[in-house]
């Protein structure tokens, strides 16, 4: 059997969990006013509803995954008191404490809790004593099932070398399963991460969570300063991260017909050097082909992932891909706030069919979202419908701030939470 990225401890008790997606509501933040909107957080402390906590079994096992804009955070508990009933965690927050704009106070729920150990299927794990534990199906014996608890961050790397422009090429995977690799903060233990050059730009610090789209998630399988590689045919499951990561100096790469599923972050992630003087040409990334995949059951780690992340890139084709199941936006294209040169042109988005995303669980989404000035962008003759958000925000095509110089035109639109298209940021 393998262990999926479903949250099998998806803690929602009798006290004040909301029916929609399970979470609860923060009663008080201390120390933090109100109203208050996006900006540095800091916080450790937030006070929770009567009964919402306990002194669980392993306490320091249990993680905080709070919801809040476009971003989820996620901390160990470092204590609990019950008589005040204040949770501390032991990371610091990103941004402030609240789920949107004024004084909604963020979401949040509870992961890996033995205390709700109940269902077929579900497993905890005694991180102190080694030790996990499985509730079976109906059929399944210790003889004949098989547990694969994953070590590996990444199962392949590919990295040339972008100062002496030596760049690998000419390769093709077909046919291949990627699949079994574990999850964590991006750098929060010094683990070497491949196909990252720049450490700095994919680090979370200290910090419960950092950036969005969860654009700092490294990729399972990772590609640096890589031409002429193509994936066909291939799955991507079972994986921690995002799926596939193309990085800086990455051009005329195909990803064609290939299954990703069951992923802790999102499906394919593009980032190449951003449109800044003095950057090599040799870390330019574009040229790319992300055709006829299936991307689905995304985000079950970080919730903020895209399907498809394409930020510093150009001439980048995403076209008849079928994207669902996940808790963001479904494809996301540019990089840069406002209307400053951005690396990003000439790409196109035709032809996908993207559905049930949001859920309920973030806020500020599309089925298409784009940022920056894109000129030569195209987005044309999409299928986009059940989009969910939990506040606001929940659009199928939203060209975010300086997003211009676009075409959208020819797409079909139905079934969102807000209107079908967004022309500037709430």
């Amino acid at each position: 059997m393998d262990v999926p990225f479903s949250l099998c401890q998806w803690y929602a008790g009798p006290a004040s969990a909301t029916s929609a997606t399970g979470t609860f509501p923060m009663a008080a933040v201390p120390g933090m006013t109100l109203p208050t909107g996006w900006g540095d957080g800091g916080q450790t402390v937030f006070e929770c509803a009567p009964g919402d906590v306990q002194p669980f079994r392993h306490l320091s096992d249990v993680e905080v995954v709070y919801l809040h804009f476009w971003i989820e955070e996620r901390s160990p508990i470092a204590a609990f008191d019950p008589e005040t009933r204040r949770v501390t965690m032991a990371r610091p927050s990103r941004a402030p404490l609240v789920g949107s704009f004024g004084s909604q106070l963020a979401d949040y729920y509870l992961d890996n809790v033995w205390e709700e150990l109940s269902e077929p299927g579900e497993w905890y794990l005694d991180r102190s004593a080694g030790q996990l534990y499985y509730l079976p199906r109906v059929g399944e014996t210790p003889a004949d099932t098989e547990i694969i608890a994953p070590r590996l961050l990444q199962v392949l790397a590919l990295e040339g070398d972008l100062e002496q422009n030596r760049p690998v090429k000419h390769l093709r995977f077909e046919g291949l399963t990627f699949a079994h690799t574990d999850w964590r903060h991006p750098s929060a233990d010094g683990a070497t991460i491949y196909g990252h050059s720049r450490v700095n730009r994919h680090s979370r610090g200290t910090r419960a969570a950092a950036a969005q789209a969860a654009c700092d998630v490294p990729g399972a399988v990772a590609l640096e300063g890589v031409q002429h590689v193509a994936f066909e045919d291939c799955v991507f499951r079972n994986l921690g991260w995002y799926g596939l990561s193309l990085m800086e100096g990455c051009r005329n790469i195909r990803v064609v017909g290939c299954t990703f599923e069951d992923l802790g972050a999102g499906g394919v992630k593009v980032d190449g050097a951003p449109a800044r003087a003095g950057e090599s040409e040799n870390r330019r990334t574009g040229l790319i082909q992300i055709t006829d995949n299936t991307i689905r059951a995304a985000g079950r780690v970080f919730h903020s992932a895209c399907g498809v992340l394409a930020m510093n890139a150009h001439r980048v084709t995403i076209a008849h891909n079928h994207i669902h199941d996940l808790f963001y936006t479904g494809i996301s294209c540019g990089c840069e706030w406002g209307y400053q040169q951005s690396a990003a042109h000439s790409n196109t988005i035709a032809w996908n069919h993207i559905h049930d995303i949001g859920q309920g669980l973030l806020s500020d989404m599309g089925g298409i979202y784009t940022l920056g000035v894109q000129p030569g962008t195209v987005i044309r003759n999409n299928l986009i419908h059940g989009v969910r958000s939990a506040h606001y925000g929940g659009w199928c095509i939203y060209p975010d701030e300086g997003s211009s110089h676009l075409v959208i035109e020819g797409n079909v639109c139905v079934d969102t939470a807000e209107g079908s298209d967004s022309r500037e940021n709430p």
